[in-house]
């Protein structure tokens, strides 16, 4: 199936659920720039729903780009990725409901500023875990209405720019991220 978003290099973000439904987030170019957009497609490649949503209050300049989706215990679909304007980087966490009805979103502004949303999970009670970039690996912790819980941050010990990019949980509820850390002296 051909999906005409266009949106080069944008569709990258995919899952799927038990029933074999298959879910892509892409960057939707509209009369806004770039939207958030999520496509669920059946087992057969029918499109059963598409949704699209422009980040920030609906403005005209900013840009939102998926970087990841997960689903909880209940078929909710969750989206994060970042928002961007010409001169500040925001986290965005989006909520949709088994039918594809948007819930919430939520949006994590950092002075740092950085790269937003780049991993999101859910835990068995319905939490909302997401971390990414703000010049620090920096972790944000929802509860299924999108209250945040708590938000960590992870400074690199030559005190530049870190940025996580995926993260996983073990069975005893342990989060775990993984990204880069610039060092000094050089590029690494």
């Amino acid at each position: 199936q051909t999906y005409p978003f266009d949106a080069a290099e944008s569709n990258r973000v995919l899952i799927s659920d038990n029933s074999g439904n298959i879910y892509f987030a892409a960057t939707k170019n509209t009369s806004t720039f770039g939207d958030f957009a999520i496509v669920k497609i059946n087992p057969a490649g029918d499109t059963l729903w598409t949704r699209s949503y422009n980040g920030l209050g609906n403005l005209q300049q900013n840009h939102d780009d998926p970087s990841s989706l997960c689903m909880d215990n209940s078929g909710n679909i969750f989206l994060t990725g970042r928002i961007y304007t010409l001169s500040a980087y925001f986290f965005s966490t989006i909520k949709y409901g088994s039918d594809g009805n948007f819930q919430w979103e939520r949006v994590y502004s950092n002075p740092q500023n950085g790269e937003g949303g780049n991993a999101v999970l859910t835990d068995n009670s319905g939490n909302i875990y997401v971390s990414g970039g703000s010049n620090d690996f920096t972790t944000i912790k929802y509860n299924t209405g999108g209250d945040s819980l708590w938000t960590i941050f992870y400074n690199g010990p030559s005190n530049l720019s870190d940025i996580s990019d995926v993260m996983t949980m073990d069975n005893s509820g342990n989060i775990y991220v993984a990204g880069r850390s610039r060092q000094t002296g050089g590029s690494g």
